[in-house]
C-alpha cells in the first residue's frame, strides 16, 4: 500500500475501505493524511486504487472556456472572496431540489466539509478558508445523493475534486457538479488551531472571515469577531503572521509544493480564482466588489453557465487571459531554507517564537 509521503488527506481512501481499517489523522506537522489499522486492514487495495499518488490516467477534462463573472446581488458578492460565483450555481442547485458541498467552519474553528440543503446554510460555505479541510466522509455522501438522482455541487481543492471523482469511479454524471479553486496550497490545521490559541482569546470567538472587503476587493483583510464587545470586530492587514507564512510557503503541505494537479487536464467541471488581471483585460469593469474567473472544463460546465448567465453578469475572455497566461497556476512550487527552518523552529518553541525568530 502506498506510503503516506506526500499524501493529500482528500479522503478518498477513507471512504473506500469496506472494514472501516483507514482513518484521516492529523501528522506530524498537523496535516491530514491517512493511517492504516493493519488489525482491520484485509489487503484489498482498494484504497490503493483510488489514491490520488498512484492514479496515472489522464484527467478526464481540459480548460475550454474562460470567463469574468459577476453576482448581480451585491449582498452575495460582497460575503463571498471574489464575484461570488458559487452563491450563484449553489442557488442554481437548490432551486433544482439538490444538495451542495463545501468547506465550513466548525464549531471549534476547525475547518470540514458539510451538507447544505437550503439557502438560509449556504453562506457557511462561502469565501475563502485558508486551512486544509477535512472532507470527513462527504464522498459517501454525494454517492448517496446521486443515487438518489439528487443533483450534487460539490466545491473544493483540485486534489479533492480528484479523489472524489476517483472515489465514484471517474465515471460521467450529469447530476453531479464539480468546482475547484485556483489552489495556493493548504496551510497545516494543527498550525491553525495553535495560531489561533496563542494569538488570540480563542474560545471567544464568534466568526472567522479570511476575505472581509468592507475596505473594497483589493484591500481585503482578515476579520476576526468576538462574542464579547458587542460582537466587536478585529481586523488584521494582510501581514498577519498566519496569513503571511501562508502566501510565503511555510505553512503549506508538502503535497502543496509538487502539485500533480497543477496543469490544464482537470477533474472538475469549473475551476475559479480571483480575477486580479481584469484591469489588463476589461477596462471600467472593476468596481471594487471582487469578480470571479471562471474557467469551464466540461459541456455540461458549459450548458449550466448558460442557463445562469441570464441572472448574472457573465463575460467571456480568452483562456489565455483568463488562466493559461498566470504561471503560477502550473509551476510547481519550492521548498526554501526558511520554510525548512520554521518546522525546526516550531517543533522546539511552538508556533509564535517560531514566527517571530524567523521574522516571517
Amino acid at each position: 500500500m502506498e506510503k503516506n509521503s506526500n499524501c493529500f488527506g482528500c479522503g478518498a481512501c477513507e471512504c473506500i475501505c469496506d472494514v472501516g481499517a483507514i482513518s484521516i489523522e492529523y501528522n506530524k506537522k498537523g496535516f491530514l493524511e491517512k493511517k492504516i489499522d493493519d488489525n482491520k486492514c484485509i489487503k484489498c487495495y482498494k484504497c490503493d486504487e483510488v489514491c490520488g499518488l498512484n492514479y496515472h490516467k489522464q484527467a478526464p477534462n481540459r480548460m475550454r472556456k474562460s470567463y469574468f463573472f459577476v453576482n448581480k446581488d451585491i449582498y452575495d458578492r460582497n460575503v463571498s472572496s471574489s464575484g461570488g460565483f458559487v452563491k450563484a450555481l449553489a442557488d442554481y442547485v437548490l432551486d433544482r431540489g439538490g444538495v451542495c458541498f463545501g468547506a465550513a467552519f466548525d464549531e471549534d474553528l476547525t475547518i470540514h466539509h458539510i451538507e447544505v440543503k437550503n439557502k438560509n446554510d449556504i453562506y457557511a460555505i462561502l469565501g475563502s478558508k485558508y486551512v486544509q479541510s477535512r472532507t470527513d466522509k462527504t464522498f459517501i455522501n454525494v454517492k448517496e445523493a446521486i443515487e438518489r438522482n439528487k443533483l450534487v455541487l460539490y466545491v473544493g481543492t483540485p486534489c479533492q475534486i480528484a479523489g472524489l471523482k476517483h472515489f465514484l469511479g471517474d465515471k460521467e454524471n450529469n447530476n453531479l457538479i464539480t468546482v475547484d479553486i485556483f489552489c495556493h496550497g493548504v496551510p497545516s490545521p494543527k498550525i491553525w488551531e495553535e495560531y489561533l490559541s496563542e494569538y488570540f482569546d480563542k474560545q471567544n470567538i464568534r466568526y472567522i472571515q479570511f476575505r472581509d472587503k468592507t475596505l473594497g476587493w483589493w484591500q481585503f483583510r482578515f476579520r476576526i469577531q468576538f462574542t464579547h464587545s458587542e460582537y466587536a470586530s478585529y481586523y488584521r492587514p494582510p501581514e498577519d503572521p498566519f496569513i503571511k507564512s501562508f502566501l510565503n510557503d511555510i505553512i503549506i503541505n508538502d503535497a502543496c509544493l509538487d502539485c500533480k494537479y497543477r496543469t490544464k487536464e482537470k477533474y472538475s467541471d469549473f475551476y475559479i480564482g480571483d480575477a486580479w488581471n481584469i484591469n489588463k483585460i476589461k477596462q471600467n469593469m472593476d468596481d471594487n466588489h471582487g469578480i470571479t474567473t471562471v474557467v469551464v472544463n466540461s459541456k455540461r460546465a458549459e450548458e449550466i453557465l448558460k442557463e445562469i448567465e441570464g441572472k448574472h453578469h457573465v463575460f467571456e475572455i480568452k483562456l489565455e487571459d483568463g488562466v493559461y497566461s498566470r504561471t503560477e497556476l502550473f509551476e510547481k512550487k519550492k521548498s526554501s531554507e526558511k520554510r525548512d527552518e520554521f518546522w525546526k523552529l516550531y517543533d522546539e518553541k511552538g508556533i509564535k517564537r517560531a514566527i517571530s525568530e524567523l521574522e516571517i
